[in-house]
């Protein structure tokens, strides 16, 4: 897949060619069915493909922004103390949906994203199974590229009221959620897996995403930051933050006038 004439920035476009270039690492592993896989400390699937798409991503980084540091899930992390400072690094995730990727659904992607001031001020998130490559930046917005087209993301947040297409984990069902759902008009169920939750939304196949658990920063800021740019006036707001002390997020919610769940 080319990139795109609308990404003009060559630091975007080279981590757009950098993001292709790990989903075809990622192709070579998928369906092979000596595939090794490993249970992390938190029970998490960890995968060799994992591993090789990280490598891959720290080398290109290093090599082409060595002044930027890295957050990488697989990747050992910095002291909070160290990393406190930064104001400017890569939040990383060489292979997010590692559930899906195992299960060969194809709904597993990369994601980089740069963050700024606590800010994702650049995102990425490539599908390589599926052939669809996301991108958003403050400068030129988001846009969805496959083989044949590329197509800039305008969504409409909606009333919280409803009606709503509501898009949910393949991998991860929430109780929580299922109570929320009872208390709101939901149409239709778009059930994804990985970051596609916020491209979904960022496209307008979905309305609504909402997590009730804290995630890691690095499986949201590339999705974070196609959301908040697929907007015809500046982005939308966002209640994510990034490079706190424990990498995790709040609870969120995009797509609709409140960004904080209430049940």
């Amino acid at each position: 897949m080319h990139i795109s004439a609308n990404v003009p920035d060559f630091t975007y476009r080279s981590v757009l060619a950098c993001a292709l270039d790990a989903g075809a690492i990622l192709m070579e592993y998928y369906a092979r069915e000596d595939l090794q896989i490993q249970q992390k400390v938190d029970q998490s699937p960890v995968t060799e493909a994992d591993m090789a798409s990280q490598d891959f991503i720290s080398a290109f980084l290093r090599g082409h922004f060595p002044d930027i540091p890295i957050i990488s899930e697989e990747a050992t992390l910095a002291d909070y103390e160290q990393r406190k400072h930064w104001q400017r690094f890569w939040l990383v995730d060489p292979l997010d949906g590692t559930k899906e990727f195992i299960k060969q659904n194809g709904e597993f992607t990369v994601n980089i994203a740069l963050i700024e001031h606590g800010v994702p001020v650049f995102g990425v998130i490539y599908a390589p199974a599926l052939e669809q490559l996301y991108f958003g930046a403050q400068t030129i917005g988001s846009w969805r590229q496959t083989p044949s087209q590329v197509t800039q993301l305008i969504c409409q947040r909606k009333p919280l009221k409803g009606p709503l297409r509501l898009v949910c984990s393949r991998s991860h069902p929430s109780a929580e959620l299922n109570q929320w759902m009872k208390a709101h008009d939901i149409v239709e169920q778009v059930p994804t897996g990985s970051s596609l939750k916020f491209c979904r939304v960022a496209e307008g196949v979905a309305d609504v995403y909402l997590r009730f658990h804290a995630i890691r920063e690095w499986d949201v800021a590339a999705g974070d930051a196609i959301y908040r740019y697929a907007s015809e006036h500046g982005a939308y707001p966002s209640a994510l933050v990034y490079n706190t002390p424990d990498l995790h997020t709040p609870a969120f919610m995009i797509g609709v006038d409140t960004t904080v769940p209430t049940l």
